[in-house]
């Protein structure tokens, strides 16, 4: 179809060579159509002449030697020209012509002859596909040109492989990230290093966008970069081309991550020290103002001030003890999960007291601290303790675009909306054990989310939110 005016104004200029003076005539009449202006000429010399003084959009040529050689013309077109559309519109019968033309660089081949209606929309049709197409290359090569500017001056290294998974391009900063200038960096750099970042193997190269993954990689000098590496297919016109290749150097960071996991485990240690000698004191305080009130039974006074002293102590001895929870939030990488499997070990050390248990997540993972089991282990404790009366616990899962969205909820008694935050917040609720607050960090240590957006009086309903990249099926 031709293009309408509302969606290209511009016109395309087609130089058209042909000495009929009826189909000259009638191929300016594309001119009625805005979107077409028409030159003729009628020999390969005024044609040329024109080339040169003019610029055109499209050649539309006929095939008549000698005064009207199209394949000359074209060899020339392509010489001067080399991305103009070309296009034989003629009535030769030799039956070579249309290989010599298209080897030659024409876009396309029609051959006059039949109805001529549909002849002229075909060849319509033909010149506005082979414009769009060169436009769309010179699209293509300015935005290679904008991704060289980019990838020079970017501090990730970045390699562009061909649809065999070879190198074809490495950014300058392979000197700063491995030591190697990008011409040596095919030759040089571990065979098994270039198949770790461009994931060459098993793996399908067209596959969708790599969510990232670590790999170690051998400078120059010797030693070992870390890197984040990240890579995704590369398209043109629906076919697969290659593979764009990030990597970006977190060896400090990843160094720095190791000496904080040391520091946390020694304090985890002096923590664990200092809370067993602190609650081995308050064992011995709890001990003897027993004792006292044994002997002060007729001091009510007494008692009262003692009743005070023993309740200030056992609250010391809870907050001590609910420091044990903490140690283990952060002290381990983050890992995939998965939650189908997390539910049912959950559940096999809770009483659900006979309620049915929906879990429909497939195989879904979600990123997040190794501590994951216990958040969600203590949202079912938090439905045991104050639900009420339920019969349903579910869990779900849905995906809302690049985001993911888990849910775990029952048919109890619910949570009013005054609440819905302050559940939250430490220390809230009698049960003095886990709390939803330690929950909510958790999942907050991968960026995970959670909040309360059940319906008081139909059942609480958690929504743990998912970004992008935390979470596969």
């Amino acid at each position: 179809m031709l293009p309408d005016q509302d969606e290209d104004c511009r016109q395309i200029r087609i130089l058209h060579m042909d000495n009929d003076p009826v189909l000259s005539r009638d191929i300016r009449s594309f001119s009625e159509n805005n979107c077409f202006s028409v030159v003729s000429c009628n020999s390969e010399q005024e044609a040329l002449e024109l080339l040169k003084k003019d610029s055109f959009d499209i050649v539309v040529a006929e095939h008549r030697p000698p005064d009207m050689d199209g394949v000359a013309l074209l060899r020339v077109v392509r010489l001067i020209s080399p991305h103009l559309p070309f296009i034989f519109f003629t009535n030769n019968r030799d039956e070579s012509l249309p290989i010599d033309a298209l080897n030659a660089g024409a876009d396309y081949y029609i051959r006059k002859g039949g109805d001529q209606k549909s002849g002229y929309c075909d060849l319509q049709e033909k010149i506005s596909h082979a414009v769009r197409k060169r436009e769309g290359k010179w699209d293509q090569r300015e935005n290679i040109g904008q991704f060289r500017c980019i990838a020079e001056h970017c501090t990730d290294l970045i390699l562009v492989t061909d649809w065999h998974g070879h190198i074809i391009y490495v950014s300058p900063s392979s000197m700063a990230v491995l030591g190697y200038m990008p011409e040596e960096f095919p030759g040089a750099v571990s065979n098994d290093d270039i198949v770790c970042m461009t994931r060459d193997g098993d793996e399908g190269r067209e596959g969708a966008h790599n969510a990232g993954r670590e790999i170690r990689a051998r400078r120059k000098d010797g030693s070992y970069a870390v890197l984040d590496v990240r890579d995704s297919p590369v398209y043109f016109d629906g076919v697969f081309q290659g593979t764009l290749v990030i990597a970006r150097d977190v060896t400090h960071t990843r160094t720095v991550e190791q000496t904080l996991r040391k520091v946390n485990k020694k304090l985890a240690h002096l923590s664990s020290v200092t809370r067993h000698d602190i609650l081995n004191q308050v064992a011995v305080l709890v001990g003897y103002l027993e004792l006292l009130q044994d002997d002060l039974q007729d001091r009510q006074e007494v008692l009262d001030v003692l009743k005070i002293i023993e309740t200030a102590t056992r609250k010391i001895e809870q907050q001590i003890t609910f420091t044990r929870e903490y140690e283990g939030l952060g002290m381990e990488e983050p890992g995939w999960q998965n939650i189908e499997e997390i539910v049912a070990n959950a559940l096999r050390h809770l009483k659900t007291e006979g309620a049915n248990v929906v879990v429909s997540t497939g195989t879904l993972e979600v990123y997040a601290d190794p501590m994951l089991w216990k958040a969600i282990s203590s949202l079912f404790d938090n439905t045991v303790r104050h639900a009420g009366t339920f019969t349903e616990i579910t869990v779900t899962f849905r995906s809302e675009g690049e985001e993911g969205c888990l849910t775990i909820g029952d048919n109890g008694a619910g949570i009013p909306d005054a609440l819905k935050e302050r559940i939250f917040a430490r220390g809230y609720g009698s049960h003095a054990g886990f709390g939803l607050d330690l929950v909510r960090e958790i999942l907050e240590i991968t960026g995970l989310s959670i909040r309360e957006v059940g319906e008081a009086g139909k059942g609480a309903c958690f929504e743990i939110r998912l970004p992008a990249e935390t979470w596969r099926c």
